[in-house]
């Protein structure tokens, strides 16, 4: 009995609530044999009693009750007449419509009722049909052996007539009586048989052969053949077709995607989705076809791991059935499609509009007692609710998932095993391990009867993590050596770096040295992998620490063991990654040469990391290998892009040589939730890391009480950047012992490259001891990571010119924007000044324009909150419709010295989230690959005094010094003109070395 994971069952349904006919029987899972259901007393039946022993399934013997037709009491025949017939007719009509309504006792007696009819007229064709339709209510009942016999006497009386379509559902139920006795073999045979009297039947009545493959198709699915229910399915997609009803025929469709999801087979799903499009855009009226099949493909997308894409079909599908009635589109379908919705804005994670979708299908689903779809939604609200830090909501969410796994058949095993995951992991995260390891017991055991071995290996890796927290060692080792064995058999490189960072934990605290030493260098090989990368999966939350918790560990370790080269590598992935998290969620394409290559590479990752959610990664090896090798090539030839796809390992060399060129000092950061790391990279090849005494939770409470929007401060920075905190925060991240590693030299440049929550500290204004600005002493320039420092280009040009890029995002700000560029402009010589002023201020005509200039400001009021590169600009997009996202300027060539982004801010930096943004550094990113030498980003607004500074950084280009250079000059101007760090410390520039 084949058992298998369907990720996305609750969103494949989706379609099922619109008014297209949707023909679903049966689920996809697989069913076994259910012996507790009620059984029919022989007395109800057609004969006498006699009595059989059968085998329970616990081996024990047991007797019961069978039916001997020829023990039928003689009647009197009746004359066969068109009355006659008609009345057997009528009956089988009556009892099909209890039969739908699950009034089996009822049905039973009608079909019954039909069979002592036809049996007195010798009417064959109707003995056989209510001897299969009483088959029909054994199946439903789980009494198997009844069904069996029943099947094989409407076998032997229909194979005397004509009726080939009767013959062949007389072949189908009994099949799927023998799917229930477990007997597959045999249940094969009869589809085939059914297969056959089907198509023999097929020219007759297109719409009949089609209702009966679907029917045969639903009772297969039943029986978790799922290969053997595709050609039934096809076929019946292909026979509705020939009927003329387009609406049964996407159904059909859609569900022989479902069908290859299951199997992994994406490219051939998303094939069939595109055929149910087609066939629904030939109806244009019928927008309940084409909302079922786009909801489809939203599903597959999806499933493919291309959560933008879905998104935007979603959107698209929720915005088509604001034109259906009531009556087209039931609260169960509109449910199933928030259902989807909510699941993939988790998995972007725009957590609080995806808790929004989720609450509304979730009521819906437990009104209507739809126990699978509640208790997934239920599942993934748990998760999203964990994310927001609702802890309680969280873990009560979770738990009525699981307890209505109860409530389900057939039983969804995966999903009982996922929520019991997601249930031990939170309850570790709050301090509860021993009910933790109670539920991924219970995981364990179902993985281990289902087979799952890279499932069971990672279960093995939470449980080594719960038995480390209460103390007991010697399981916590026993359950790493499982999981290491497992993890090495699936190929599963994704938990083997975990496994070798917290086998040298262990190896650490017993005192094996050679041993922490092999298996930290074995840890960063594996997570070099790509099938190590992080793929978000919004329903499940594998382990009890973060991933990004488990590479702190993994730095750490490096550290400790003096393996600074490694660990700077390592920590340089980690920051690479994080713009990716970030890069990722909004599928924005590229322009020009590099977005072919893009998209394919790009993609062919996304769907290989979602075939190993229901399948081992050794399965995908290959690929994988085949994947890596064109990766390499376009890293070779185009690293700034390769890095828009996966993170490019720095080779360490490469960057001595450029600090030896360019006398520069590195002070790069990581930052864990309870200590930090600082790495100094000085010329020469020096490097030394350094833990700091502060985290993730000490920064941001330090961050926010700076930042506008943030209580008690809501109108920002203007009093509460204080000496204090400044001197505060220069103590804690440049502590004593890093002060002699700072450049002599105040004009040789120190780049600092933060890490989550610093990226919002306005390192220039940090207050020494002897109470001068670090800006006063040093240079200073950020980067993002160490890879896009040496990704830099030259510069651009050597005369001063300018370009104002003055838009609008709302109403009234444009002549704010246009205000505070003509008094920067007026400062500056006119000849070397161009404006972009309201609807002259296009991406396209910024791109145009702006190439080879010395600096390009974009006009303010950019909220950099959250994801910075959802931040809208005061710009039109390439189409000049819309207003144009950060993320666009990736897909624009701004070939320039400096982009300046003079007025955005960051009201908040949200440490809930599973990366905390930054939003700053995205941009930078952003901007780096557009061709940027240099980008200005301010992260709060602040008063006149800021336009002054600004005049100061232009002024200062004038003289042909670096954009770098030039924003120092400016802030010492502010500081010698006595002004508050507030008016002049939200300036933060990204830049080269050199």
């Amino acid at each position: 009995m084949l058992v298998l994971i369907f990720r996305r069952l609750n969103k494949t349904l989706i379609a099922v609530g619109l008014s297209v006919n949707l023909f679903w029987c049966g689920s996809i899972y697989s069913v076994k044999a259910i012996d507790s259901l009620p059984t029919v007393s022989n007395d109800q039946l057609p004969g006498s009693k006699s009595s059989m022993t059968t085998v329970k399934p616990d081996g024990s013997a047991q007797q019961q009750s069978t039916l001997s037709l020829q023990q039928l009491p003689s009647l009197i025949d009746i004359p066969q007449t068109a009355e006659s017939i008609e009345k057997v007719g009528k009956l089988e009509e009556e009892g099909e419509k209890y039969f739908k309504q699950h009034l089996l006792d009822k049905a039973l007696a009608k079909w019954q009722e039909a069979y002592g009819t036809s049996l007195e007229m010798k009417y064959s064709e109707g003995e056989g049909r209510s001897l299969t339709n009483m088959g029909r209510v054994f199946i439903e009942r789980g009494q198997f052996i009844k069904a069996k016999y029943m099947g094989e006497n409407a076998i032997e009386v229909l194979a005397t007539v004509s009726d080939r379509k009767a013959l062949g559902r007389a072949h189908l139920y009994l099949a799927q009586a023998y799917f229930g006795l477990d007997n597959p073999v045999w249940a094969g045979e009869q589809l085939d048989l059914a297969m056959k009297a089907f198509t023999a039947d097929g020219g007759n009545n297109a719409a009949d052969t089609a209702k009966l493959m679907n029917l045969a198709a639903g009772i297969i699915l039943k029986g978790g053949k799922l290969k053997e229910a595709l050609q039934f399915l096809q076929a019946s997609a292909m026979y509705y077709g020939q009927a003329g009803d387009n609406a049964n025929a996407i159904a059909s469709r859609i569900r022989v995607v479902n069908v290859l999801l299951v199997l992994g087979l994406y490219t051939a799903a998303e094939e069939e989705t595109e055929k149910a499009i087609s066939v629904a855009r030939t109806e244009p009226d019928q927008v309940a076809n084409l909302c079922a099949a786009l909801a489809c493909l939203a599903n597959c997308k999806f499933s493919f791991g291309e959560y933008s894409e879905a998104k935007k079909i979603y959107l698209q599908v929720l915005g088509y059935i604001k034109k259906l009635q009531s009556d087209q589109l039931s609260s169960l379908g509109r449910a199933n499609l928030y259902l989807g919705y909510g699941s993939t804005l988790a998995a972007l994670r725009e957590y609080s509009q995806a808790k929004q979708a989720l609450d509304s299908a979730l009521s819906v689903f437990k009104a209507a007692g739809a126990s699978l779809p509640q208790a997934q939604a239920a599942n993934t609200l748990g998760l999203v609710e964990w994310e927001l830090g609702h802890k309680e909501k969280a873990l009560d969410l979770l738990q009525q998932a699981l307890d209505l796994h109860n409530l389900i058949t057939p039983k969804q095993e995966y999903f009982r095993n996922t929520v019991l995951q997601n249930l031990a992991s939170i309850e570790s995260r709050m301090g509860d391990n021993r009910q933790a390891k109670s539920n991924l017991d219970l995981a364990a055991a179902n993985e281990k009867k289902l087979k799952d071995n890279t499932g069971l290996g990672r279960t093995y890796l939470a449980l080594t993590e719960v038995m480390l927290r209460l103390a007991e060692q010697t399981e916590a080792e026993n359950y790493l050596n499982s999981a290491m064995q497992l993890s090495q058999e699936a190929g599963d490189d994704s938990a083997l770096w975990q496994e070798y960072t917290w086998l040298a934990k262990m190896q650490l605290a017993q005192g094996n040295e050679k041993g922490v030493h092999d298996s930290l260098l074995s840890a960063t090989s594996f997570l070099r992998s790509p099938q190590a990368g992080e793929f978000c999966v919004p329903e499940h939350m594998y382990y009890p620490s973060e991933r990004k918790d488990i590479a702190y560990m993994l730095v750490r370790l490096l550290v400790q063991q003096k393996l600074i080269d490694e660990a700077l590598v390592v920590s340089d992935q980690l920051k690479q990654e994080a713009f990716l998290a970030n890069w990722k969620d909004l599928g924005a394409p590229l322009a020009g040469s590099d977005a072919e290559l893009y998209k394919d590479l790009s993609l062919q990752k996304v769907h290989l990391h979602a075939v190993e959610v229901i399948s081992a990664p050794s399965k995908a090896t290959k690929q994988w290998q085949n994947w890596l090798g064109r990766f390499r090539t376009l890293s070779e030839q185009n690293k700034p892009a390769a890095r828009l796809i996966a993170p490019v390992p720095i080779a360490v060399a490469d960057l001595t040589r450029a600090l030896d060129t360019s006398h520069s000092t590195i002070f790069d950061y990581v930052v864990g939730k309870d200590s930090s790391i600082l790495f100094t990279i000085r010329s020469g090849g020096k490097i030394t890391a350094t833990t700091l005494n502060i985290g993730s939770k000490q920064i941001v409470g330090l961050i926010n009480s700076i930042l506008p929007g943030s209580a008690p401060n809501s109108n920002g920075p203007q009093n509460a950047l204080s000496g204090k905190l400044l001197h505060s925060l220069y103590s804690a991240l440049l502590p004593e012992s890093v002060r002699p590693l700072l450049p002599q030299n105040p004009d040789d440049l120190l780049v600092i490259i933060p890490d989550g929550p610093l990226d919002s500290v306005p390192f220039s204004a940090l207050i020494d001891n002897q109470n001068k600005f670090l800006v006063s002493s040093h240079t200073i320039s950020l980067s993002p990571s160490l890879a896009t420092l040496l990704d830099s280009p030259p510069r651009y040009t050597e005369s001063p010119s300018f370009l104002f890029a003055a838009g609008a995002v709302n109403p009234g700000e444009q002549i704010d924007n246009i205000a505070q560029a003509k008094d920067i402009a007026q400062a500056l010589p006119p000849s070397a000044v161009t404006y972009l002023i309201g609807e002259e201020a296009t991406l396209k005509n910024l791109q145009e324009q702006g190439n080879g200039k010395a600096s390009i400001q974009i006009g303010g009021g950019i909220d950099l909150s959250g994801n910075g590169l959802n931040a809208i600009l005061p710009l039109k997009a390439k189409d000049e419709q819309s207003e144009a996202k950060a993320s666009d300027l990736l897909a624009t060539t701004l070939s320039c010295d400096a982009v300046i982004l003079n007025g955005s801010e960051v009201k908040k930096v949200d440490e809930q989230t599973r990366n905390v943004m930054q939003p700053a550094s995205t941009i930078a990113c952003a901007l780096r690959y557009a061709g940027a030498r240099h980008n200005v980003i301010s992260l709060w607004q602040s008063n006149s005094n800021q336009n002054q500074e600004i005049i100061d950084f232009y002024k200062a280009q004038l003289s042909g010094v670096s954009p770098i250079v030039a924003l120092r000059k400016a802030e010492l101007s502010q500081i010698g003109r006595n002004i508050n760090p507030a008016d002049w410390a939200s300036l933060q520039i990204f830049g080269p070395m050199y």
